[in-house]
């Protein structure tokens, strides 16, 4: 199928001030596909500021709509531009991100191959060169990607909950009747339950050795950024966990929010004034809630993993000893960050070293 026999596409972009490269952001798209428009949700600013940013050259693909609320969050401009599309496929674009060239053809030709109902991109953020290697599917997934002959993903098998954005390409009906939206009362973690919701019950294949969606870190009033109160940080785990099923996809979920977000939280608090007595005590109290939802979830630890956990349910350890322990987590070239607590779990698809086993393979993939 040609690139122009290709059904259509829209690419949803929130933008909340024209300081954003959004101009970058819709040439990535329009520049390199075809049959392609990109819809820019102007979020509590004019219109016409963000028009006056765009070149004119791409004004003809571009779609404005406006969207006023009293909300910082992009939850609501997104699910905006997402219910007002009619093309075929729908997807979703950072204001300060790209695409590589030809990501959306690349994704709709998978997506036409194999019936997918969600097509995830690979990821890089712009200053590596290697894949963000996320989520950690199994070698023979990526043998076959490699092969050209990507297959349905199992969502727990393959880890698919380890990624947290809706990035990618959706079949637009079937997003319609799926139900889950991005939730627009969180100003952090707003796209995570959508996410798993949306790697737990659909079909989905990994565009990984494909055009790449590019991860910019140049804004500096971007969410991920900001260090907020743990329990604003981590207000998406209940939510989460209410639209769970079982004890497995429970189990897979607290791994993830142990590994990705409360682990992760400890790297952007390096200073003794980020952990008082009342965070340490919130930091505690959540890594006992996920520890609650699953209460197998530390067999598939590492050593230094749970040796991490132990000071994290501890709040009167030492700031110093908090972030050591974080330190001691993420030196893979040391057998305690991927060899299991639990021996008899060596080779536990969860566990931790088919985990970083996977991850790291993940980072090798070329790009077609």
């Amino acid at each position: 199928m040609s690139s122009t026999q290709l059904p259509s596409a829209e690419i949803v972009v929130a933008c909340h001030t024209p300081e954003r490269n959004v101009q970058d952001a819709v040439a990535s798209v329009l520049d390199h596909n075809e049959n392609v428009t990109v819809r820019v949700v102007a979020h509590n600013v004019d219109p016409q500021s963000l028009w006056d940013v765009i070149d004119e050259r791409h004004h003809d693909g571009v779609v404005m709509d406006e969207l006023r609320d009293c909300l910082r969050s992009p939850s609501a401009p997104f699910n905006h531009g997402i219910e007002r599309s009619t093309s075929r496929y729908v997807g979703i674009l950072g204001s300060d991100d790209v695409l590589e060239p030809g990501a959306v053809d690349s994704w709709r030709r998978l997506a036409q191959r194999t019936g997918a109902q969600y097509v995830i991109t690979r990821l890089r953020r712009e200053e590596r060169r290697s894949p963000t290697p996320t989520p950690p599917v199994r070698a023979h997934q990526l043998l076959r990607i490699l092969a050209d002959r990507p297959g349905r993903l199992n969502p727990l098998k393959d880890r698919l909950v380890f990624r947290s954005a809706p990035l990618g390409l959706l079949d637009r009906e079937f997003f319609e009747g799926f139900g889950v939206r991005l939730e627009p009362g969180l100003n952090v973690g707003e796209d995570v339950h959508l996410t798993t919701q949306l790697m737990l019950r659909s079909h989905t294949v990994f565009d990984a050795a494909g055009p790449a969606y590019l991860v910019r870190d140049s804004a500096s009033d971007r969410t991920t950024l900001v260090i907020r109160p743990l329990d604003e940080q981590f207000g998406f785990f209940d939510l989460t966990f209410a639209g769970l099923r079982s004890d497995a996809e429970r189990h897979a979920v607290a791994l993830k929010f142990l590994r990705i977000h409360i682990f992760s939280a400890l790297v952007v608090r390096s200073l003794p004034e980020h952990w008082d007595a009342e965070q340490r005590q919130d930091l505690a109290r959540w890594t006992r809630f996920l520890l609650g939802q699953a209460p197998r979830v530390r067999d598939d630890l590492s050593i230094a993993e749970e040796r991490l956990v132990q000071v994290c349910l501890n709040p009167l350890t030492s700031h110093e000893e908090l972030l050591a322990a974080n330190r001691a987590r993420g030196r893979h070239s040391r057998p305690a960050a991927w060899l299991p607590a639990r021996p008899s779990r060596l080779l536990a698809v969860q566990g931790s070293l088919r985990t970083v086993g996977s991850s790291a393979l993940g980072m090798l993939v070329p790009r077609r």
